[in-house]
């Protein structure tokens, strides 16, 4: 991913219903609607966040010196329990250019700064430079955990004063800190995705980490590490060897299929206890090929939704891999999750907007607005949304989670609405 292709960018007719001839608003204060209900329409206004309004105060800040790094993943157990994945802490001043402007361009809603993605954990095998860079090894003859910055020059200098540290965390519903898993800290090198086992009664939290090339289960507290898959940054595209892993799909059995997607081009599935099936995929542009696998859900009728997101498309497959058909024309497909009443809606890392499609592939709705305010994007990767229908999205470039809640008024058909936990079978 190259900063150019993010910075400056503005999302064009964020709220625009598709077939409406015009961009027209989800929101009660929007002339036709606001006649409807009998209240007066709003004057002005842009409507950036869609059918939910931010809520700005959510999660609360962790420091007043550091702030957060990529943020990769958010899933919200319960309204009161919500699990945070990201890379570590970084100064304000280093994320802020300490006052200087970002190369080529300063970008809509404040202050340039720079990608959180830029800072790496040292260990990472996915570093996008010439990485694995070096990790320092303290007195104690242990690796320290330091994060580099991709862009400097040389690549992979040290950030001072950036720990890695509050990789996977835990909210209550006003954005309290509850949990920290620091206790496996160790372990991570690219956090990508959390996601629990909607079929499992025991609710393990499993962690996709790209950086390890490892997939962990825990027990629900994260006081036990009861499964793990793969060997610690060795990379390989063997049975028991994966090469930048960054998504998994279940089946109501336990089995489940893991998405070996960011140097490797396949989907691999196993039997529920971590054995090995069956696999498909390979590099390329054809049909069953893939250049970026990076996520995977399943509809209630078995069919595997795969994004095959360098190759700018959606492929879809039966349960064993046979290829069906393809959507193309999604610019930069991030992450995809199906509703339980069987729409598929996905973030696009390109034009930062949260896209609603049917099961045929055609585009019923899109919002989203490009820049750091509250409300605005900088590349959805992953979203959930609670039982009280709350939306919670996490971005890697812009470093951070938010919480929206649906407008009051808002059109149901345009809200997400429940999902089915990432990946599951939609039933």
């Amino acid at each position: 991913m190259k900063l150019g292709a993010f910075a400056g960018i503005a999302a064009v007719c964020a709220t625009s219903l598709v077939g409406s001839g015009g961009c027209s608003s989800p929101r009660a204060s929007s002339p036709r609607l606001a006649a409807e209900r009998g209240v007066a329409p709003q004057k002005g206004g842009e409507d950036d966040s869609g059918p939910y309004e931010v809520d700005p105060s959510w999660p609360q800040p962790l420091s007043s010196e550091l702030t957060w790094g990529r943020t990769s993943s958010i899933f919200a157990e319960s309204p009161n329990r919500i699990f945070v994945l990201q890379s570590g802490m970084v100064p304000m001043a280093w994320k802020r250019l300490e006052g200087e402007r970002l190369k080529g361009s300063t970008w809509a809603g404040g202050m340039p700064h720079r990608p959180s993605t830029q800072a790496t954990h040292c260990a990472s095998t996915l570093t996008w430079g010439k990485g694995p860079f070096h990790c320092e090894i303290g007195v104690d003859g242990k690796m320290v955990d330091s994060l580099v910055d991709q862009m400097s020059d040389p690549p992979g200098n040290r950030i001072e004063g950036a720990r890695w540290e509050h990789v996977l965390m835990v909210f209550d519903g006003q954005g309290r800190l509850v949990e920290t898993w620091d206790q496996y800290k160790s372990l991570f090198g690219h956090p990508h995705q959390l996601v629990i086992n909607p079929y499992d009664p025991e609710r393990h939290v499993w962690v996709i980490d790209a950086g390890s090339d490892q997939i962990f289960k825990f027990t629900n507290d994260g006081k036990k590490l009861v499964m793990t898959l793969g060997e610690n940054r060795v990379p390989g595209n063997d049975r028991t060897h994966f090469n930048g892993p960054t998504s998994i799909a279940f089946l109501p059995s336990g089995e489940f299929y893991l998405t070996d997607g960011y140097k490797n081009a396949r989907v691999v599935k196993f039997s529920k206890d971590g054995q090995y099936i069956m696999e498909w995929g390979k590099p390329g542009k054809g049909p069953g090929e893939f250049n970026t696998v990076h996520g995977i859900s399943i509809d209630a009728n078995g069919r595997v939704y795969v994004s095959d997101r360098a190759n700018s498309r959606i492929q879809i497959f039966d349960l064993n891999g046979k290829y069906i058909d393809e959507w193309r024309d999604i610019r930069f497909p991030v992450y995809h999750a199906i509703s339980k009443d069987q729409h598929f809606w996905l973030s696009d890392g390109t034009n930062n907007k949260i896209l609603k499609y049917d099961l045929n592939g055609q585009l019923l709705y899109s919002w989203g607005t490009f820049g750091e305010r509250p409300g605005d994007f900088w590349c959805v990767h992953h979203f959930a949304v609670d039982s009280d229908g709350n939306l919670y999205t996490a971005e890697v470039f812009g470093g951070r989670a938010q919480k929206f809640r649906p407008r009051k008024g808002a059109d149901p058909n345009t809200l997400i609405g429940p999902l089915v936990s990432p990946g599951s079978l939609g039933l």
